[in-house]
């Protein structure tokens, strides 16, 4: 039974979410950002405005500049060597 409901519910949303992109009522990568939120878990929030996965989300972000911030580093080093 519980399949049946998660599979419902599943459908619904795709249609759903279909019909609001044809309206443009919503934009495609934000819609691509809400369903593929990278967030790392298990880590708890320093403040008490962001829960814990709101703080996961932000570290991702931190780690990807800081990825992004050394590959240019690096690229200018070897481009100016």
């Amino acid at each position: 039974m519980r399949s049946v409901v998660a599979s419902f519910l599943t459908s619904s949303f795709r249609f759903f979410i279909q019909i609001l992109l044809m309206k443009k009522e919503i934009v495609p990568h934000e819609l691509e950002f809400l369903l593929r939120f990278p967030a790392v878990m298990n880590v708890t929030s320093p403040v008490d405005f962001l829960n814990n996965l709101c703080w996961g989300g932000i570290k991702v972000r931190y780690l990807a500049i800081r990825i992004i911030e050394g590959n240019r580093k690096t690229q200018k080093r070897r481009l100016f060597a």
